[in-house]
């Protein structure tokens, strides 16, 4: 056995992988893309395509619940309840 693979860590290997972070053809933003990123960074988050007003229509006429989503959600939610790590009813 090696002493690669033995599982040690080298200093070949760290030398290999600050080199892969370092390359010097990574590129730098330009001053361009540091305005446009700052633009983007204060942009207010929206729906890309406001409903039609058949849509609209639409969503007014339909009932805010119905029996079978309830029921569907709340087995949901029990099933959930009942599993191990996150989305657990405390």
């Amino acid at each position: 056995m090696t002493f690669a693979q033995s599982g040690y860590i080298t200093a070949t290997d760290i030398e290999r992988k600050v080199l892969a972070m370092t390359e010097p053809d990574r590129t730098r933003p330009s001053d361009k893309t540091r305005a446009e990123e700052e633009v983007d960074a204060h942009v207010t988050p929206q729906a890309d395509d406001m409903p039609t007003p058949d849509e609209e229509r639409a969503a007014e006429r339909a009932p805010d619940e119905t029996d079978e989503a309830a029921r569907a959600y709340k087995e949901a939610l029990e099933r959930g309840a009942h599993q191990p790590g996150e989305g657990r009813i405390p």
